[in-house]
């Protein structure tokens, strides 16, 4: 899509959602794979607000939406859904530090607290029976002394161990040893982490050799040869 129809498409999408006459200034484009993520100052006479905003090109919008909403019901930290127009969504901006950012010696004193949201989103979604999916450190926000989840395109039916497996892999990849993992993760994980199968650990590797920069593949590689 041409950048003056991606410019209509937000003013169309914030006149539905916030009103008219706002000011509209593109202030920060975020990484992603698949969508369009941007920081929008907005600013109307005396008021000005920021507000995060999700251009889906792919996935779907009401799908997110919907699972943002019942997290914030069920008391699992995530940015707070502000609305909704066509295949834009608008969420709160949390100005916290993103995990994908942080050294080994930071992930390890994160490790638990990974844990705990981890299990409260798989307590939240047992009726439903799913997984989150996409466990890249990216994909965390810490924000106020606490962990907080986005990007929920991979949301799949699954259950809490499979998002702990993808965990491990990445932690990984990180340079931590399973030993190190096996004095951090909580003991009802630690067996079925430890001893997991290695056809599952190397389709997790594969995943993220076709994903990863050159410095991943070369730990995938490293790891798949062990």
């Amino acid at each position: 899509m041409k950048e003056k129809e991606v410019s209509q498409s937000f003013t169309k999408a914030i006149n539905n959602v916030f009103g008219f006459e706002w000011k509209i200034y593109f202030c920060k484009f975020f990484f992603s794979k698949k969508n369009q993520v941007t920081l929008l100052t907005l600013k109307r006479e005396k008021e000005l607000k920021q507000v995060l905003a999700k251009f889906f090109v792919w996935g779907d919008r009401e799908k997110e939406e919907e699972i943002l909403n019942l997290c914030a019901s069920r008391n699992v930290k995530v940015p707070k859904v502000l609305g909704s127009f066509s295949n834009i969504l608008f969420m709160e901006y949390l100005p916290g530090k993103s995990l994908g950012k942080a050294t080994k010696e930071e992930l390890f004193l994160y490790i638990p607290l990974l844990i705990n949201w981890l299990t409260s989103f798989g307590e939240a979604f047992k009726d439903r029976a799913l997984c989150r999916g996409d466990i890249t450190f990216s994909n965390f926000i810490w924000f106020k002394e606490e962990i907080y989840g986005i990007d929920f395109e991979e949301v799949h039916i699954g259950n809490l161990l499979e998002d702990i497996k993808e965990l491990t892999i990445n932690l990984l990849l990180k340079g931590f040893t399973l030993e190190e993992l096996k004095n951090i993760y909580p003991q009802f994980i630690i067996e079925d982490i430890i001893n997991f199968k290695k056809s599952i650990f190397t389709h997790y590797l594969c995943k993220k050799f076709i994903w990863g920069d050159e410095e991943t593949k070369k730990r995938c590689l490293t790891l798949l040869s062990l």
